[in-house]
């Protein structure tokens, strides 16, 4: 750990000396960000069940009890999160910038609370088209409509939500905008066969030498947001396989969002193939004649927010259905949810509080404070088997902010677009330019707080 702040305190020092160049920009954010929970039964999920897919399935002991069944509670704060951007010198005619940010996630169940790089992205742009290179949201993942719920899984496994190596392009002309990505695997892996055993790994996309490709088009204008999307995700399910046989998915997905005054609607539907790589559902057997065949589900979700002052009250309800619940003529299952003929969750009610700030503080340090207490209350249903076997799970996430960080900085739980905007700009030693600001940016409409150091 000492370690670790030494090359922290060595970097920081760096960037600002590199900063004062005037060539680069350097804009330093994060969060501190507690998760209380507790469960009416066992979950599927990941991060110690922070990140919830779905109930566990009625499991009987000997004494006809569901070992599946009882509350469960937990507290967590591996959301804590650091990031900077970086606004650099023009490059080949486009304006450059580069986002880092990591938190404590880990990149396994078996690493959590250890330090996981979340994005890590480099970006070019000539205005009308724009390269972004990195570790980004999947491409499935539209952070646009990202539905804001607790607890970590934003809305999955309705929604997609992943993070992948990859390069991508977009070229805007009016209102239409279209976006190319080819990306790789790295936390998030395809599942297969690797020397006979069932596991997740990356090799099954590497060895087959073809990238996951996604393709969208969007249209923007004024309150309205709008478009559609195809992912194709080639694999070798088998390392190693001499014949080198590949398996390919397609997926599909229709998107939206709309501001209507103080209510901001989103709604997405896919038709999963196989996401599992996107932590969504879906998946693909292979049979008993050695030959591969997806399962497919379908998922919808609506997600509405409001905005009352202080108070951001909000409803997320999701269905996903198993559209080859059933089939089990195979030798091996790959993927999430084959044992469900459906799956939906509705979370009500969301009830984010935008902290007041308290009023001896000088205006421009108001933002300083901005933060939001979120009560989430969440009924899920599924059913598995035939026929169908219902279960029901509970859970309530409790979040607070402000939290004191470090000396110098306070956290906020999700930055706060309301914030009021600072009349004249604070002097060089006021806590105002030590700021934490939560929501990842987009690379392309990126909104910064700079930090001066003194």
């Amino acid at each position: 750990m000492k370690k670790i702040l030494v090359v922290l305190v060595l970097l920081v020092v760096s960037l600002v000396r590199l900063e004062a160049q005037e060539s680069f920009h350097f804009d330093f954010h994060g969060f501190v960000n507690p998760h209380y929970y507790a469960d009416s039964r066992s979950v599927v999920g990941g991060r110690e069940d922070m990140m919830l897919f779905y109930p566990k399935p009625i499991v009987r002991d000997s004494l006809g009890r569901d070992i599946n069944d009882g509350w469960q509670a937990n507290m967590l704060a591996i959301t804590a999160r650091l990031n900077v951007k970086i606004t650099g010198p023009e490059m080949l005619g486009a304006k450059t910038s580069a986002f880092v940010e990591g938190d404590f996630t880990g990149a396994t169940n078996a690493t959590i609370n250890n330090l996981r790089l979340r994005h890590a992205y480099f970006t070019l742009d000539w205005g009308r088209h724009r390269l972004l290179a990195g570790q980004y949201w999947y491409a499935m993942v539209v952070h646009e409509i990202m539905p804001m719920t607790n607890p970590l899984n934003m809305g999955a496994p309705f929604h997609c939500y992943a993070r992948q190596p990859q390069v991508r392009y977009e070229y805007r002309l009016g209102g239409l905008e279209a976006v190319a990505v080819a990306q790789w695997q790295l936390d998030n892996m395809s599942q297969g066969l690797l020397n006979g055993t069932p596991q997740s790994s990356p090799l099954f996309a590497r060895h087959s030498l073809i990238p996951e490709l996604n393709a969208q088009l969007r249209y923007r204008q004024g309150n309205l947001f709008v478009g559609a999307a195809a992912n194709l995700n080639t694999i070798q399910p088998v390392v190693p396989d001499p014949t080198g046989t590949l398996h390919t998915s397609l997926s599909w997905s229709l998107f939206g969002k709309a501001a209507l005054g103080p209510v901001t609607i989103k709604a997405q539907t896919l038709l999963n193939n196989s996401l599992y790589e996107g932590c969504s559902m879906g998946g693909y057997l292979m049979l008993t004649d050695g030959t591969f065949l997806d399962w497919h589900f379908n998922t919808v979700w609506l997600d509405i927010e409001g905005n009352r002052g202080h108070w951001r009250p909000g409803l997320f309800m999701g269905y996903a259905k198993n559209l080859d619940f059933g089939n089990t003529d195979y030798t091996h299952c790959f993927g999430r949810g084959h044992d469900l003929a459906y799956l939906w969750r509705v979370q009500r009610p969301r009830l984010p509080m935008a902290c007041p700030t308290p009023p001896h503080l000088h205006h421009t340090e108001r933002p300083l404070l901005r933060g939001r207490s979120r009560i989430h209350l969440c009924w899920i249903q599924s059913a598995c088997r035939q026929p169908p076997t219902l279960i029901k799970c509970c859970i309530c996430v409790l979040t607070t902010t402000p939290i004191p960080a470090i000396a110098t900085a306070r956290a906020s739980l999700v930055n706060t677009s309301s914030s009021p905007s600072p009349t004249a700009s604070p002097p060089s030693d006021s806590p105002a330019m030590h700021r934490c600001r939560s929501a990842t940016p987009s690379p392309f409409t990126t909104k910064t707080t700079s930090l001066t150091a003194t």
